[in-house]
């Protein structure tokens, strides 16, 4: 099994995902964005295109949906909560349950805050989990907001719950590209987190050679203030004291990124 990660150059910097059994030549499509630049990659590899997986029911998640579906052998799926929303569902994705596919499996995850109809895609082979495709819930050194149909307190639960608790190894995909502007947050309340400065550069390099810089949730660990929530003494910020529980913190601290 193999993932494709599809950069969007809109201002919205979208990410594009399929996964792919090269064996089989059958693929997902993850939160299609552009439906023309899914069917140039198919297309070029000689890929089957089996079913669209949406992570929730924003259009910018979806908007790719209605050109690949003439194209689909399969079926458009979803959170349950979410497929009265998307107009092209067709399926809905069974919660907590992993789904064999290629040489491995995907394992649906509720993953609600950010709306509370998310879906996470967490891969693994055998007993290891190798990657995960965040959408909206975590982002590079940060999370989603919770504007537009969320919740920060379920967010909050969500990450803790799901994402603390997950191994080092485990390389994060998620919906966007806010590297630069998030790793900029961290460094305003952190300016002395000297893996932020450096991911940072890095992220910039990698840039100019086409390529996309890739996380893990050990790196989340050292670059991500919601990753560090009772570090939050040497955050340049007087919001945030010694008396406020980690899920305060984490709430004003999605506050103060919203108006950041």
């Amino acid at each position: 099994m193999d993932i494709e990660q599809i950069y969007t150059d809109s201002p919205l910097r979208n990410y594009t995902y399929l996964l792919i059994d090269w064996k089989s030549k059958r693929c997902i499509s993850i939160d299609p964005f552009n439906s023309d630049e899914v069917l140039k990659y198919t297309h070029a590899n000689s890929l089957e295109l089996m079913n669209i997986f949406n992570t929730h029911e924003h259009w910018d998640h979806i908007c790719g949906n209605e050109g690949l579906v003439p194209h689909l052998k399969g079926h458009v799926c979803c959170h349950p909560l979410a497929r009265s929303k998307i107009p092209t569902a067709t399926s809905n994705l069974e919660l907590n349950v992993k789904i064999p596919f290629s040489d491995g499996w995907i394992q649906i995850l509720d993953t609600p805050g950010h709306t509370q109809s998310h879906i996470c895609l967490l891969v693994g082979i055998g007993e290891k989990s190798e990657f995960i495709l965040t959408g909206d819930t975590l982002f590079n050194a940060g999370v989603g907001n919770c504007k537009n149909g969320g919740d920060p307190e379920t967010l909050y639960h969500t990450i803790s719950n799901q994402f603390h608790t997950l191994p080092d190894s485990i390389k994060v995909y998620p919906g966007h590209d806010y590297w630069e502007t998030n790793l900029n947050f961290s460094l305003n309340l952190n300016p002395d987190n000297h893996y932020a400065s450096q991911i940072l550069e890095e992220y910039k390099s990698s840039l100019k050679s086409g390529k996309h810089l890739v996380s893990t949730i050990g790196l989340e660990r050292k670059v991500n203030l919601f990753f560090q929530l009772n570090q939050h003494q040497e955050w340049k910020n007087s919001k945030f004291d010694k008396s406020m529980t980690e899920k305060e913190i984490f709430i004003s601290l999605r506050k103060l990124r919203d108006n950041w």
